[in-house]
């Protein structure tokens, strides 16, 4: 299915409204950079601009100051920070980008690494699909707790979600390391599928490292 719907995609902790200590991920489909007076826009394309992220709602794009263009211009999320996602979606060969030193840089099809908070009882989202369209989804994942190598849990998650009332997934462990004492799962919530986790404190960082693969 072709991208058309840019679905909105936020990570770790917070929210949109409320991102002070969260990593924030979107989707678009195009490589986000600060807006420019000089290139036209498509709809759905993803600048940045006086510390708001803004998704273009028209085609032909052309000289629309973000902030005072409404009619052009809708604000995807306000504060964008260093370690910040976008991610280009397209299946297998999807790219990712991440705001480092204040510029968006392509990191390729590389991994997005995410800090998850240690001693997390109540369940908290990992990743949430913010008003996600996808029929059919597919996460590979490593967990791992603390900075060596033998606490790591390696698998898949993959995720049919019909829109309506429920998620079905399945989770398969392509291998499994030392106990991580952490634990992750889907669920819905509001129309948003939502990859939760809860962990145990121990006083050692807790990290997810993913990729998206197998939209349709």
């Amino acid at each position: 299915m072709a991208l058309e719907k840019i679905d909105v995609l936020a990570l770790g902790r917070g929210n949109l409204t409320d991102n002070t200590n969260a990593i924030l991920a979107f989707s678009a489909n195009n490589l986000v950079d600060f807006w420019d007076v000089g290139i036209s826009y498509g709809q759905y394309n993803v600048v940045e601009y006086s510390g708001r992220v803004y998704r273009s709602k028209v085609v032909g794009n052309l000289a629309n100051q973000p902030d005072l263009s409404p009619n052009q211009w809708e604000t995807l999320y306000i504060g964008p920070k260093d370690g910040d996602f976008a991610f280009v979606i397209a299946g297998a060969n999807s790219t990712i980008l991440q705001r480092v030193a204040g510029a968006w840089s392509n990191l390729g099809a590389a991994p997005a690494t995410v800090a998850l908070v240690d001693g997390q009882v109540a369940p908290a989202p990992a990743i949430v699909f913010l008003g996600s369209s996808r029929a059919f989804a597919k996460a590979e994942y490593t967990l791992r707790r603390g900075s060596g190598q033998g606490r790591k849990r390696r698998g898949q998650f993959n995720a049919l979600n019909d829109t309506i009332s429920v998620i079905e997934w399945d989770h398969q462990f392509n291998e499994i390391g030392s106990d991580v004492n952490a634990w992750l799962f889907w669920d819905m919530n509001a129309g948003n599928a939502r990859l939760m986790y809860t962990s145990g404190l121990e006083g050692v960082t807790l990290e997810l490292k993913y990729t998206l693969k197998g939209w349709t």
